[in-house]
């Protein structure tokens, strides 16, 4: 009776969680057939039982709180499908039950982090799955769920419930990752294992189908008239979304029907600000690869990057005529051309500029999309270019790379949904290609900045965070040192540190000074790969355990899709699935750097 009974309720809710969730699923094969497995999951929301109740190739027990049990409505339907109630205060019944169930040959699901995620990222896991699959000697399966970060079941945006879905329906994408042997499941290879399943999981989202060009064009077309982006100087400027959009298509334009160069990289040696950006859309909208270069050169460095530059097939450079006189022994041939950037932001011609800034108000975005034929455009063509340093080799993204990223970072509670970032990162660093460009854009926020003739005036910087209410400061620690005003502005959350050499008590002495919570973050290989943020003063119910959202000494916890490892005391990192019948690609992140106990990156060096 209890069977027709479930098949009854499976039949009747599936479809409508299916219709909400448009769940994917991910290596089901990894799940045994028969025989117990302990299958452990991310925690994001209230329903994911119900997700993975879908999701799973065969039925599954879940353990829940006890608590949920004795709710009349809750407990009768728990109990119907054979949930295993735990105490928290007894927490080895429940372990004897786990074990008992597994070794009957279910399949049992236990949510390792013990409670719900508050910063859409995976806490640190409880060491009870290590001794149930010990004792059980069963296999044991980690699982990643992405996508349910957003909906009005997690915490995204502080509050359970009480908010709309950032996306409706909300397509959902589960991964089951390899089984680890009971011998071997330890809390740090189970994590390993749920970082490996969310690569899986992430690269299965339907939004890496169109290309980012296409992402681009629509998130920029959304409010249009709605502020994008400004610049403190001593005429301000400021450009909406569409005005933004429609310088980049007018520079796109000129470089489609009549190229300056035909080669497909060109280099740009400019400041940080809005106009390297607009510069960079531009050429990436025209197919080409903008090369960011290194703005602030020694005078040894010239002939260094130089040098780099003709090896990257490179002879087409914009950049300010103020800066041309200094680079004037730049070519070692007579190849080699210099573009003002007034010159490339004006020789589309005033017509076609005010005509593009008024298509992107009234033109429909699939118009757009036709007009510079971009539907059609490889996902995975070389897209941007960095150079950080003439001593470091350049790093180059392809188009869907660089869209991953972006969304990787908007995948947790950290940059919010149309949040303000302030930031002065330079443009050949993924952080300020980031946080000034491709996040805003398909975030819908807006960025701020001073003119690089103002950037000396650290006054300034409180006066700009205040009067555009700035949500995130993004920089190095060159940057918050150079602040010498208190700030404690109450609209901005945090700040982010991206300096791996920010030793933590430098961090802490300067967070006190200048009353702004700071949080150090990392990149590596091109990409942003972890955040962190200080906690936030949100009030709790009373039985809901804390979390460290930063830790003093690390850089931040993973983001979602990208897997790690600790082997021979040197960490390795991956961003894409495996192939089948391929080797994994492992890139070293360096000797000594590990994951601590609670899923921090500790770079030692900083300690």
């Amino acid at each position: 009776m209890s069977y027709l009974i479930r098949l009854f309720f499976r039949l009747l809710l599936l479809p409508w969680f299916r219709l909400f969730y448009r769940v994917r699923r991910i290596g089901t094969q990894n799940v045994p057939s028969y025989g117990g497995v302990l299958l452990l999951p991310n925690h994001i929301t209230y329903i994911d039982a119900f997700i993975y109740y879908l999701a799973s190739p065969r039925p599954v027990r879940y353990v829940v709180v006890d608590k949920y049990v004795k709710y009349p409505a809750f407990g009768w339907f728990m109990k119907l499908f054979r949930a295993i109630p735990i105490d928290r205060n007894s927490p080895r019944d429940a372990l004897t039950k786990s074990i008992d169930a597994l070794k009957k040959g279910d399949a049992v699901c236990l949510f390792p982090e013990g409670g719900l995620t508050r910063t859409g990222l995976i806490n640190d896991l409880k060491k009870g799955c290590e001794v149930i699959a010990r004792r059980s000697d069963c296999p044991v399966v980690p699982v990643y769920t992405d996508g349910l970060w957003g909906s009005i079941f997690s915490f995204e945006r502080g509050i359970y419930f009480k908010k709309w879905p950032n996306k409706f329906p909300c397509p959902t994408q589960v991964a089951f990752g390899e089984p680890i042997p009971p011998e071997e499941a330890s809390t740090k290879r189970i994590f390993e294992g749920m970082l490996a399943a969310s690569v899986d999981a992430f690269n299965a989202r339907r939004c890496f189908e169109e290309n980012l060009e296409t992402a681009v064009i629509e998130s920029l077309k959304t409010e249009r008239r709605k502020n994008f982006s400004f610049e403190y100087a001593k005429n301000p400027r400021r450009w909406s979304r569409a005005e933004f959009l429609g310088m980049a298509i007018s520079i796109a334009r000129r470089w489609i029907n009549n190229p300056p160069d035909d080669r497909q990289r060109i280099g740009i040696l400019l400041p940080p600000g809005p106009f390297p950006g607009v510069i960079n859309l531009g050429l990436f909208l025209a197919g080409k690869t903008p090369v960011s270069l290194p703005f602030n050169l020694r005078p040894d460095e010239v002939e260094k990057l130089a040098l780099r530059m003709e090896e990257l097939g490179i002879r087409t450079v914009i950049t300010s005529k103020a800066f041309m006189p200094h680079l004037i022994d730049f070519w070692r041939g007579d190849e080699g051309r210099f573009i003002d950037i007034q010159t490339e932001l004006t020789s589309p011609g005033r017509i076609i500029l005010s005509q593009e800034k008024l298509f992107g108000i009234t033109e429909p975005a699939w118009f757009t999309k036709w007009r510079l034929e971009i539907n059609q455009r490889d996902k995975h063509r070389e897209a941007i270019g960095l150079i950080e340093s003439p001593d470091q080799e350049p790093v180059f993204l392809s188009s869907r790379e660089i869209y991953r990223n972006a969304m990787q970072i908007m995948s947790a509670d950290f940059v919010r949904k149309e949040d303000t970032i302030l930031s002065e990162a330079p443009m050949n660093s993924i952080v300020g290609q980031m946080m000034q460009l491709w996040v805003p854009i398909l975030n819908k926020g807006r960025t701020v900045c001073r003119a690089y003739s103002v950037r000396e005036d650290s006054q300034l910087l409180r006066a700009l965070a205040e009067g555009q209410n700035a949500d995130l400061m993004v920089g190095d620690m060159n940057f918050y040192n150079d602040i010498d005003r208190i700030f404690d502005l109450p609209n901005l959350r945090f700040g982010m540190v991206f300096d791996d050499e920010a030793d933590t008590k430098h961090i802490e002495t300067r967070e006190q000074e200048i009353k702004i919570p700071l949080a150090k973050c990392w990149s590596h290989a091109g990409r942003v790969v972890a955040l962190g943020r200080p906690p936030e003063n949100v009030q709790l119910p009373p039985h809901v355990q804390p979390q460290m959202t930063r830790k003093h000494g690390t850089a931040g916890r993973f983001l979602p899709g990208i897997a790690a490892k600790v082997e021979d005391d040197e960490l390795f990192l991956r961003f894409s699935p495996t192939p089948p019948g391929q080797f994994d690609e492992w890139i070293s992140a360096g000797k000594g750097h590990y994951i601590d106990e609670e899923g921090f990156v500790v770079l030692p060096e900083a300690l």
